[in-house]
């Protein structure tokens, strides 16, 4: 009874490792002419986890074993990928919105 009793902890120790499995993703994203896209928004699929690349494209992110990534930013049609091993190169794709014109705002005296 005695190693039942020491047995049942070690399992249910071992149990929560399992579940708790996450690893680290790192990779760079660009757009389709394979220029770096700074700042896009890396999240994982589901969850409110969320990375962003630093001005060079580059990012990294820990999420779970079986997770997906949605890679977005401004200008740029969003992603979802599962991620690979080692280093992953994203490319985003350019939407629609990126004939933006200039502004002038001025402001009325009166």
């Amino acid at each position: 009874m005695r190693k039942i009793a020491s047995l049942l902890p070690m399992l249910i120790l071992l149990c929560s490792f399992a579940f708790g499995q996450t690893r680290t993703v790192t990779g760079v994203v660009r757009d389709d002419k394979g220029n770096a896209v700074p700042f896009a928004t890396i999240t994982e699929v589901g969850t409110k986890n969320a990375a962003q690349a630093d001005a060079n494209g580059l990012f990294s992110i820990k999420i779970g074993n079986q997770s997906q990534l949605a890679i977005s930013a401004t200008g740029f049609t969003t992603v979802t990928i599962t991620p690979t091993d080692g280093q992953n190169n994203i490319a985003l794709v350019a939407s629609g919105s990126q004939n933006l014109t200039e502004v002038i705002v001025t402001p009325l005296l009166g």
